[in-house]
């Protein structure tokens, strides 16, 4: 593969860094990306770390401009307006400037902190009034867009269950349908059973909702977490010898 093939993609990835990702997660999403397509082997890491240098030079000055996803969703809860008893959405000095919207973006995101993947690219915005998580799409014509895939949700710890001889577990925070919080202890193990088809039954139940293939994503990103907590529980009740 030529480093002139491989460029568009990554400026396109770069002129994203702005909107939802850090410089670092770009870079590393780079660099894996050539390794695993054999740029790196083909014309050496050099020569790829270069071709990244000139892609963030290149890029840094011209992010993509995606404000028109969800401006229409956006408009509808200004004008709606915030509650004025939630404490959550209490307007904050850091928040000056900022259209409602954009608060509730930003309070989603520090509440339900995303596992990024290396493709697609995810992020929340404004779905019919309220945040969803996001993919990247990107058409065979045309520009990329992004499209609603899931209601929010997070990754928190990471579960050892001392009574399974310390088998692993996640805690998975997600943004129920009345819009509060709840917390599902799934199984590591059930992630390998019928594509994670018991926990996204789990996480149907508590009130996770997904558009497209929202819950085969969700799974992908607990796939891919590594929370840096950790959580020793029991899975059975009563009395337990070390």
């Amino acid at each position: 593969m030529s480093w002139r093939a491989w460029l568009p993609s990554s400026k396109r990835l770069r002129n994203a860094c702005p909107l939802w990702l850090r410089e670092a997660q770009v870079r590393s999403a780079l660099e894996d990306a050539a390794h695993r397509s054999g740029l790196a082997a083909d014309d050496g890491a050099r020569s790829v770390i270069e071709t990244i240098n000139s892609v963030f030079a290149a890029g840094i000055g011209k992010p993509r401009d995606l404000s028109e996803i969800g401006n229409k969703a956006r408009r509808a809860a200004e004008r709606r307006g915030a509650g004025a008893g939630d404490a959550s959405t209490a307007p904050r000095a850091s928040d000056e400037g900022l259209s409602a919207s954009d608060i509730t973006l930003r309070r989603i995101g520090l509440e339900y902190p995303l596992t990024p993947l290396a493709a697609p690219l995810i992020c929340y915005e404004m779905h019919r009034g309220r945040v969803w998580l996001h993919k990247e799409i990107q058409p065979k014509k045309g520009e990329p867009f992004l499209a609603p895939i899931a209601t929010p949700f997070s990754v928190t710890a990471r579960l050892r269950y001392a009574d399974r001889e310390g088998a692993y577990g996640l805690r998975v925070s997600l943004q129920d349908m009345a819009c509060k919080p709840r917390y599902v202890d799934v199984d590591c193990a059930d992630l390998a059973r019928q594509g994670g088809a018991p926990i996204r039954e789990r996480l149907f139940r508590e009130g996770f909702k997904t558009e497209d293939d929202g819950e085969h994503i969700a799974v992908r990103c607990l796939k891919a977490a590594a929370p840096a907590i950790e959580i020793t529980i029991v899975s059975q009740p009563g009395w337990h010898e070390d």
